[in-house]
């Protein structure tokens, strides 16, 4: 190994990995090494996200058989939002407005005052993928 290099050995997530880094970057924060300002600094852009989620719902509960047995039915409207950004000017990148009315059923049978029979049925609205957009409003 070249001695412009140091070579550190940390843990991630379990597993081993071995940091090779250049002797040029290596500091103490006692005497700061400050680097070539001119130096392109690679980062991720910077996103930002908005994620906005309504549902209201509407049910209701019938007896029967003595009330041993009871019907639940009922719906619910959901909504998902999303719009993705780009960088400090927020240049919209890609957005997801979907929204759905959905069904929801129960069914609860008493066979004895201790022990009761259960099932449901229901659905969602999940978010898929989002739609690119070119610099415009999604919504």
């Amino acid at each position: 190994m070249p001695a412009s290099t140091i070579r550190s050995r940390v843990i991630v997530l379990g597993r081993p990995l071995v940091v090779v880094l250049p002797a040029d970057i290596i500091t103490n924060i006692y005497r700061p090494v400050w680097g070539d300002v001119s130096t392109v600094f690679n980062a991720r852009p910077i996103t930002q996200r908005e994620l906005e989620l309504t549902s209201f719902g509407l049910a209701d509960t019938l007896s029967f058989a003595q009330d041993r047995l009871h019907l639940t039915l009922g719906l619910r409207h959901q909504r998902v939002v999303q719009d993705s950004f780009f960088g400090p000017d927020s240049i919209p990148i890609s957005c997801y407005d979907e929204s759905a009315l959905t069904p929801a059923a129960a069914v609860l049978f008493e066979l004895t005052d201790q022990v009761s029979v259960y099932a449901n049925y229901i659905e969602g609205l999940s978010q898929g993928g989002q739609r690119a957009v070119d610099g415009e409003q999604c919504r």
